[in-house]
C-alpha cells in the first residue's frame, strides 16, 4: 500500500505535461490552475495534487471551473496485515465495495465514465483516513465563445480531450494499481 501511495505522490497530472508542452490549439483560451495540496482534520491528513483546466470567463467560462481535472491523493500509515491484505484485494477488482475489519472501514470507489472517472481505496478508522489512495479525473467542457463566434473544441481538426491528454491520462488512472 505505501509503494501505491509513494506511485501517485511521484506522479505528475498528465493534463499539467501537456499544458507545460504546449497544445496546438486553444491553449490561449484557457488557464492551469494546478495545486499540490494538504488536507487535515476532519478527514484525517492526506496529500494530493489537483490540475484544472478552465475556460478563461472572456470566452464563456462558468463560474463552476472544471472543464477538465486531473485529480491525485495519498496518504499511507500502517495498518493490520489483515486489513492491508483485505484492501489490496478490494483494489484488484474493479467494482465499488465497502468492507469492517475491527476498527477499520474500507471503501473502494472504482467508476468509468467519460465525464468522471475514479479509481480509488481509503481505509478510515475512527472517522479519518488512515490510507487515501486514489486517481480521477473530469471534465465538463463547454464551446469557446469568441468576439461572437462558437470555436467548437471536440469536433474537427484539434479534439480537446486528445491535445490535453484527458483520455490517455485514463490509461494510467485505471493502472496504477496493477504493476
Amino acid at each position: 500500500m505505501k509503494q501505491l501511495a509513494d506511485k501517485l505522490e511521484n506522479y505528475t497530472p498528465l493534463l499539467k505535461e501537456r499544458w507545460d508542452e504546449g497544445w496546438p490549439a486553444f491553449q490561449g483560451y484557457y488557464e492551469l490552475n494546478n495545486e499540490k495540496y494538504s488536507l487535515g482534520p476532519p478527514a484525517g491528513k492526506y496529500s494530493g495534487e489537483f490540475a484544472n483546466i478552465v475556460l478563461k470567463e472572456k470566452y464563456g467560462g462558468r463560474s463552476i471551473k472544471l472543464d477538465l481535472f486531473e485529480h491525485t491523493g495519498y496518504q499511507y500509515n500502517p495498518v493490520p496485515e489483515e486489513v492491508a491484505c483485505m484492501a489490496l484485494k478490494m483494489l484488484s477488482e474493479e467494482k465499488d465495495a465497502f468492507e469492517d475489519i475491527g476498527d477499520y472501514t474500507i471503501t473502494r470507489r472504482y467508476g468509468v465514465d467519460y465525464q468522471s472517472n475514479l479509481n480509488q481505496i481509503y481505509v478510515e478508522k475512527e472517522g479519518g483516513y488512515v490510507i487515501y489512495i486514489g486517481w480521477r479525473n473530469g471534465e465538463l467542457v463547454q464551446n469557446i465563445s469568441d468576439e461572437g463566434k462558437n470555436i467548437d473544441t471536440v469536433f474537427g481538426k484539434h479534439n480537446i480531450f486528445d491535445i490535453s491528454g484527458y483520455y490517455e491520462a485514463r490509461n494510467f488512472g485505471f493502472s496504477w494499481h496493477k504493476e
